[in-house]
């Protein structure tokens, strides 16, 4: 069944930090004709390529593909991937932040339709908007905020509190219409049908 006005692509955040929500046709789909933001795709990303000796690292971001990309090493580094002030350190903090301005903000504790025309036309072109609309799936990019989870243990008696930094998560996957997802500290995990807040792993389940 292809997506139509009264489809609805839930993504709920039970996870903690912020959550963002990029969809798209497909991962395929070319940012220019996608975004009516053009500054994403103009962010530099040389500096980023060569400090993180990734070669199969696309040289321009252009398409869906190619920014997840991207924010995988954000993902899989971290925040100190790069020392502060160096130019890849500047190139990736420009582009997370670029992406959070063109995607749906999940705060914890909400589970917005990422697939709604009037947010969506925000950030998404009429052609992106119509390349999601009779499409048979959907590609959803997320990306969630960094944080620091807390710990409680017990040491001689005594109970510490022990924190450590978590750098941002990330994940791509196609989704069909009706289809909701939670995230969550593990991954992103379908929830049940009609149940926006009960995970259904049997269904389908992602990794970040």
């Amino acid at each position: 069944m292809p997506f139509g006005s009264n489809n609805e692509v839930h993504v709920a955040n039970d996870y903690g930090p912020d959550v963002y929500v990029l969809a798209s046709p497909n991962k395929d789909w070319a940012l220019a004709e996608l975004l009516t933001d053009a500054s994403l795709i103009l962010t530099p990303v040389g500096e980023i390529s060569a400090a993180a000796r990734l070669a199969e690292l696309p040289k321009t971001i252009k398409t869906v593909s190619d920014l997840h990309q991207y924010l995988e090493v954000a993902s899989k580094l971290g925040n100190g991937a790069f020392a502060k002030g160096t130019k890849a350190a500047e190139e990736l903090t420009a582009l997370v932040d670029k992406f959070k301005q063109n995607s749906t903000r999940i705060p914890r504790g909400s589970a917005p339709n990422v697939c709604d025309q009037d947010s969506a036309n925000m950030y998404l072109t009429a052609s992106g908007w119509g390349g999601i609309f009779g499409a048979s799936t959907v590609t959803l990019t997320i990306l969630s905020d960094s944080t620091t989870l807390h710990s409680e243990k017990s040491v001689e008696g005594v109970s510490v509190v022990e924190s450590k930094a978590v750098g941002p998560k990330c994940a791509q996957f196609n989704t069909g219409p009706d289809d909701s997802w939670i995230a969550t500290f593990s991954g992103i995990v379908r929830a049940k049908y009609g149940h926006l807040w009960v995970p259904d792993p049997e269904s389908g389940s992602h990794s970040w």
